[in-house]
This record gives structure tokens, C-alpha cells and sequence, in this order.
């Protein structure tokens, strides 16, 4: 159970940062660069939220169900 706990800590603190860092990004984005972060964030979250989901995890556990990254990572 402990081993259980450290995982689902690790994947809240990890999905936290992402959805920080990809947020700034969309905030700073002013070229193509930025622009191709900003769409890797986008991958990468909707591939954490997609896989959560077909697990059974609940998106508010790990700190992903306030964002949208179709609509919020553009």
C-alpha cells in the first residue's frame, strides 16, 4: 500500500508540473518554437489524461481534471 501511495504521489506532483509549465508556455508563446512546446504539452497531457482514464483513475487525483488540453493548450 505504501509503494501505492508513492506512486500516486509521483504521478499527482509530475501531471502538477506539466500542467503548469505547459499553462506559462501558452501565456509566453510568440513563434514556431513556442508553439511546438505549447503542442507537446498538449500530447503529453491528453496521453496521461487518456491512459488515467482507461485505468480508472479519477483525473482530480492526480491534478488533471481542470484542464482541457484541446482547448487550453492552443
Amino acid at each position: 500500500m505504501e509503494k501505492e501511495r508513492e506512486y500516486k504521489g509521483f504521478l499527482s506532483a509530475v501531471s502538477e508540473a506539466l500542467k503548469e509549465r505547459a499553462l506559462e508556455a501558452v501565456e509566453k508563446k510568440k513563434d514556431e518554437y513556442d508553439s511546438g512546446r505549447v503542442m507537446g504539452f498538449n500530447e503529453s497531457i491528453s496521453i496521461i489524461q487518456q491512459t488515467a482514464q482507461g485505468m480508472g483513475i479519477d483525473l482530480a487525483e492526480i491534478g488533471l481534471d481542470d484542464i482541457n488540453p484541446d482547448n487550453d493548450l492552443v
